[in-house]
């Protein structure tokens, strides 16, 4: 699988500068795309660092004008160290890599392709190191050589002639979100984490543009927050010190009394002073010392947050692939024609097209889901699985005040079965759990097991809608399968133009066998639908698991056909497909008003050829309306909900 790079760039006061570079960092990373070394999903994010000049409205056009920008802005300037922090920890959860790296365009950035092959080869952290300083000044080049010399020596770990051109991966940023220091000095804490390192060397450039935002002022006040921050060697150092001073005023104190009774002491005025004067002073700057570090400690136990962003901005749609939006929009669509279809079972036309759907639309959402899945079993973020139960409870609470409204009957809320709609959500919850379990197992191991169990579990009872388990478990293959595979490969292969010619023709076959065949093959749909079990089969329980397996074989291959076929651009209704859940969640509400209507019974009499037509078009009139704005951002509001997470790996 490809990894998800994004280049953070700290801004501050760029306005010369950023025209000229976005290009290249631009080109570079269509370069790695282009050379399949990175997701198509990879972005370059520059952060305002709370610019007084035109620098974040440059951004912002960047970021709305091409995808692969994305601009994010600090509520006022925090430094440059804060800045890049910001744009890793806002990056971590997107991206499987980070590359951190000026604007200026002084850093090659040709020495990315190198930093991502090592990553490649197993390296959690790539340093960018520069090969020599002809470029500087004599000054320049003896005071930074000096400064990491001297950090060396207080016992701070840094890499000589390393600033912040450095690739890392997510998995080190969620270890490193752990350090809570406010004093930051990112080129001496990151090899604190730990993990395999290496470094690539490179010669810098002159700047492009404008003038440096480090003068020789900042650069000692970073000194300084270097070895204050990594080092506790000034307090030993000073304590030695001590008693060195000590030592030399006792053997003083013995001589002085020794003269004296020899008898030749001299009263000295300057003497006694000059030793005033160096305890003093001694003194001082112990004091000045151990009041640094007590200044320190003063502003971690603050646990002030050392960065806020005010804004983000992001060109709609950026970050997700048409395709997948368009096959969910498709998808949803047809969920919804069919539950409509499903209470005119026994029409050949209804029967044929729930047949025919149901093959792979399940299936297919699954798949995706699985797809989509990786960021979120890696890091076994339980509080992104956990709001798909309280969509569970939301959808039964809102189906049956609806029923008690249109039918006038009360009935109880049974939590623990479910033969509706609801199902989905607590399958996708039960799915994201095993799936946390299962992750550190062989692939193939999980997946063939996966199918074997929903194999011999077909032979149980009648009881499957209990936590709606014989679905969960009919569908869990789907939904693994879609975690296994890169989205990246998965995406390659569909496109190619023979698999989508053979997808045409599959899917118009299968239609007319579906069409032509369907009294014969219309027994299967109990195990289409995930509920049932063998004792339904039309040839009996003997052959449950073989005609499973004949099932699932027709199904993956159906879902794969029908997902070649989706267009790679957005389009208006592609929306739809990233508010798919608010369509699930409302629709069956549409439903019970439709069937409590006389349209219900009057559609197939008045119109007894092309009923299913307006059946179809309230099908798609009633998802467009359940994908509006405002059930999708109730839904977001239930998903989005504040569950407490703690980034722990082995929780």
């Amino acid at each position: 699988m490809k990894p998800i790079l994004y280049i953070v760039i700290p801004c501050y006061n760029e306005e010369e500068v950023l025209p000229i570079t976005k290009d290249l960092f631009l080109n570079k990373l269509k370069e790695l795309i282009s050379k399949e070394k990175i997701s198509d999903s990879s972005r370059v994010m520059f952060v305002n660092d709370g610019s007084k000049d035109s620098t974040w409205e440059i951004i912002k056009k960047l970021a709305l004008e091409d995808e692969h920008f994305i601009g994010i802005t600090q509520s006022r300037n925090r430094g440059h160290q804060n800045a890049v922090l910001a744009g890793l920890m806002e990056a971590k959860d997107k991206c499987d890599i980070t590359i951190s790296i000026d604007c200026d365009g002084q850093d090659d950035i040709n020495a990315m392709n190198e930093m991502v092959d090592e990553y490649l080869e197993g390296s959690e952290i790539v340093y960018g190191v520069r090969s020599k300083r002809d470029t500087d000044t004599f000054f320049k080049r003896a005071t930074a050589e000096g400064f990491y010399k001297v950090l060396n020596i207080m016992g701070a770990e840094v890499v000589f002639n390393h600033a912040d051109y450095r690739l890392v991966s997510s998995r080190v940023l969620n270890e490193f979100a752990n350090f809570k220091e406010v004093n930051l000095f990112l080129r001496g804490m990151f090899p604190l984490v730990g993990f395999k390192s290496t470094s690539v060397y490179y010669e810098r450039n002159e700047r492009i543009a404008g003038e440096s935002h480090y003068p020789l002022k900042k650069m000692l006040a970073l000194a300084f927050d270097g070895i204050t921050s990594l080092s506790i060697k000034p307090i030993r150092m000073i304590t030695s010190f001590g008693f060195i001073v000590a030592l030399v005023s006792f053997i003083f104190i013995i001589v002085s009394i020794i003269q004296k009774f020899v008898g030749t002491t001299v009263t000295g005025w300057t003497s006694t002073i000059a030793v005033i004067c160096f305890v003093s002073g001694v003194q001082l700057i112990c004091m000045g010392v151990l009041g640094e570090y007590i200044g320190k400690i003063y502003m971690e136990v603050k646990h002030r947050p050392r960065y806020i962003i005010s804004k983000m901005e992001q060109k709609k749609g950026a970050g997700r692939i048409a395709k997948w939006d368009n096959a969910r929009w498709i998808l949803i669509t047809l969920v919804v024609i069919c539950h409509f279809f499903e209470n005119y079972l026994g029409n050949p036309v209804a029967n044929s097209l729930f047949f025919y759907v149901y093959t792979f639309h399940m299936p297919a959402f699954f798949l995706i889901a699985g797809l989509f899945s990786k960021k979120t079993v890696e890091d076994r973020r339980i509080d992104k699985v956990a709001p798909y139960i309280l969509i569970y409870i939301f959808i039964k609470i809102v189906n049956w005040i609806v029923q008690m409204i249109i039918y006038g009957k009360y009935t109880s809320i049974n939590w623990f079965v479910e033969s509706g709609v609801a199902w989905f959500a607590l399958a996708m919850f039960f799915m994201y759990i095993i799936t946390f379990y299962t992750k550190r197992f062989k692939p193939v191991y999980v997946f063939v097991l996966s199918v074997v169990i929903a194999m011999i579990l077909g032979y149980t009872g009648e009881n499957t809608d209990i936590f709606c388990w014989m679905r969960i478990v009919n569908f869990y293959p789907f939904f693994y399968l879609g975690y296994v595979i890169s989205i990246e490969d998965i995406t390659k292969w569909l496109e190619n133009k023979k698999i989508k010619v053979m997808a045409i023709i599959s899917l118009i076959t299968y239609f007319v066998i579906c069409y032509v065949g369907i009294d014969k093959i219309f027994w299967l749909r109990f195990l289409l639908t995930g509920r049932s079990g063998y004792y339904r089969l039309e040839y009996g329980m003997a052959y449950g698991p073989l005609i499973r397996l004949g099932v699932y074989v027709i199904s993956f291959f159906i879902v794969f056909m029908f997902l070649s076929i989706m267009p790679k651009r957005r389009f208006i209704l592609s929306k739809i497909g990233q508010r798919s859940l608010s369509v699930y969640v409302f629709h069956y509400v549409f439903i019970y008003i439709y069937m409590a209507s006389s349209l219900y019974k009057y559609l197939p009499y008045k119109y007894p050829n092309k009923w299913w037509l307006f059946i179809v078009a309230i099908g798609i009139v009633v998802t467009f309306i359940c994908g509006t704005k405002w059930p999708d951002a109730l839904c977001k509001w239930i998903m989005n909900s504040n569950i407490k997470y703690r980034k722990n790996a082995k929780q």
